[in-house]
């Protein structure tokens, strides 16, 4: 059965290492399954980050096409997945484009009726950090909403390591 599914999420303003930052983002996925047990999605997302420092504000936009694909097991299931994100950063002092692939993997498993726990992972070379986040999902037949955290580990030793919350819906239409 195809789907349509539109969802959002942000990060509320917090302060990281010295730095306020928020970032919300927008997109939308088509899915068609193959089987019971595997289905592609093709969809794009937007973004915007905004970073404020006392002396230097940044913004970082960006368009993103992808594509993924997922194998269930059970109550598991497993998504790979691969996207480019047209990436704009916007400073006081300075406008350039960084232009990359996106490399995701995650998956779910659900342990109850109507919650899954979630984690998913993220590679972006432009990014010195690699991205993970946790999450609880509570889903129904069209509506999921979850919460948990995004970690970023570095990966270069000019980085922090990095925790913020996480909030994000999904509506879908069937």
């Amino acid at each position: 059965i195809p789907s349509l599914a539109i969802f959002g999420g942000g990060l509320l303003p917090v302060h990281v290492g010295g730095q306020r930052s928020s970032a919300y983002a927008l997109g939308t996925r088509y899915v068609h399954l193959l089987s019971e047990r595997v289905g592609i999605a093709i969809g794009a997302i937007g973004a915007r980050s905004i970073g404020e420092r006392s002396s230097d504000t940044t913004t970082i936009t960006l368009a993103a096409p992808f594509i993924c694909a997922t194998l269930r097991f059970g109550n598991a299931r497993l998504t790979a997945g691969y996207g480019y994100a047209f990436k704009e950063h916007l400073s006081t002092s300075q406008r350039f484009r960084a232009d990359t692939p996106v490399f995701s993997l995650g998956g779910d498993y659900q342990f109850a009726e109507q919650w899954k726990l979630a984690a998913d992972i993220f590679h972006l070379s432009t990014v010195e950090s690699l991205p993970i986040a946790v999450a609880a999902r509570y889903f129904g037949e069209r509506f999921s909403l979850e919460g948990g955290i995004v970690v970023g580990v570095p990966t270069a030793s000019s980085e922090r390591f990095f925790a913020v919350p996480l909030l994000s819906a999904f509506w879908m239409f069937r």
